[in-house]
């Protein structure tokens, strides 16, 4: 049987994407808007009645001029994600990004608040910190960056991989106040388009987009923390999953198997002063464990010399979705949680491992020096022929606003001797508020088959 939770058929629904690329929708039919550029991409029920609708036009003149209308205000402060760049780093010419408030009905457009013109492409996701079915408390929306505006007005590819989505929270739910601003901002970098013969391609104006960009895979909780999803889904580089504090800087959780931290560095041999500060990752061991510690780091490259450091703050946790690199939350860290023989979701009897990414590998992941070698029990192995595409695609991220646990659905490239390459081995992960693993299903029996 099925473990039962009120998100399950919601990402079940998710999981229909899993195996494949997602799909923009080609047709869409609005009764709104002019040109046939404006879309409706996110729809909100406030606890009033009314609706709010998110997308992104043209422009705003279909909209009656006796409709009122207010232009966000971006807070001109460093992003969280990079303290270079004030606000929202993105340039996408010829949108306007949009909220509509619409009578209950659907009838009539209440007001309507906005983006400046050029800034980013949509309002893609609109979500509250209420538990569903009571009284509407904070909202947060996201939407598509597109690259940002060159200092010299030229077309510039997304060498930088800056873009991606953002998330934001208003200054106003609609039923105590009128949004008027941002209260902050926080960058999703998705790792950019795809690019063939120096040129951006694709059916959108900003390229062929990433799948975390166009699905923008986050939630927030009852107390007002962010959930995302960072990075290119089923490539050779980099994708994570990390969660925001209330102030939108990022977050510390007790049970991710990551943590990052800031040391100071020692000169070759552990010679005295100490002369710089540096950025560790660190794997495989709980946030609690971090009193008064140090960390054992190289110090020297010729000769090799480790040394003990001390670590002055962590800075945030993660979840790495990179299967063939340390530190992921979703291998077994000890022989006993990797030869764990369980029954699945549907009560087949012999699943082995306690986590997801124990089916692609030989052996269970030793903190800090994880073996790569496969294949696991069934025959399946990670697929990084061709283009190296061991990072994972979450397409949705979902908090239960009741305990604030976290529940996503993923899909990981794979290869078997029978099947070949290109095939996709999916998961619904089910994690406690502070991180640990509730339960996870393959969704079909786990097989030597292919």
């Amino acid at each position: 049987m099925f473990k039962k939770t009120t998100f399950l058929g919601i990402l079940l629904a998710c999981l229909q994407m899993a195996k494949g690329h997602a799909q923009a929708p080609s047709n869409m039919l609005t009764y709104f808007g002019s040109a046939g550029k404006d879309r409706a991409d996110a729809i909100f029920h406030l606890s009033d009645g009314t609706w709010l609708v998110g997308g992104g036009a043209a422009n705003l003149d279909w909209i009656p001029s006796s409709v009122p209308r207010t232009q966000l205000g971006i807070p001109q402060l460093p992003s969280s994600s990079n303290p270079r760049v004030l606000g929202i780093n993105s340039n996408s010419r010829g949108n306007t990004a949009f909220i509509l408030h619409l009578a209950p009905d659907f009838k009539t457009i209440l007001d309507v608040v906005h983006f400046p013109p050029n800034l980013v492409r949509n309002v893609g996701r609109i979500r509250s910190t209420n538990i569903p079915g009571q009284p509407t408390q904070d909202i947060f929306i996201s939407g598509m960056r597109d690259k940002p505006a060159p200092a010299n007005g030229t077309t510039p590819l997304d060498t930088n991989r800056v873009e991606g989505y953002f998330v934001a929270k208003l200054n106003g739910n609609y039923i105590n106040n009128q949004p008027t601003d941002l209260v902050y901002t926080y960058d999703a970098v998705t790792r950019g388009d795809k690019v063939q013969n120096n040129k951006v391609t694709g059916p959108f104006a900003g390229g062929v987009l990433t799948d975390h960009k166009l699905l923008q895979p986050w939630d927030v909780s009852s107390d007002g923390k962010v959930t995302l999803v960072t990075g290119r889904e089923f490539s050779d580089d980099f994708a994570q999953m990390l969660r925001l504090k209330q102030n939108g800087r990022l977050d510390t959780v007790e049970n991710w198997t990551t943590h990052f931290a800031f040391f100071t560095m020692p000169p070759s041999g552990r010679i005295t002063p100490l002369d710089s500060v540096r950025f560790a990752e660190i794997k495989g061991r709980k946030l609690s464990t971090f009193t008064n510690d140090s960390l054992w780091v190289r110090v020297n490259s010729n000769p090799v010399v480790f040394d003990s450091i001390a670590i002055d703050s962590l800075t945030h946790s993660s979840i790495i979705l990179k299967t063939n690199r340390n530190g992921s939350n979703l291998r077994s860290y000890n022989a006993a949680d990797f030869n764990l023989l369980q029954n699945d979701e549907n009560g087949n009897a012999g699943r082995k491992g306690k986590h997801p990414d124990d089916i692609f590998y030989s052996s269970s992941c030793i903190t800090g020096l994880c073996d790569n070698g496969g294949p696991g029990y069934t025959g399946y192995s990670l697929d990084l022929s061709g283009n190296n595409t061991a990072t994972q695609r979450v397409v949705a991220v979902v908090i239960d606003r009741r305990n604030n646990d976290l529940f996503y659905g993923m899909a990981t490239q794979s290869a078997h001797p029978t099947s070949g390459p290109n095939d996709y081995e999916t998961a619904l992960v089910a994690l406690t508020n502070n991180g640990s693993v509730r339960w996870w299903n393959r969704l079909y029996r786990e097989s030597s088959l292919g």
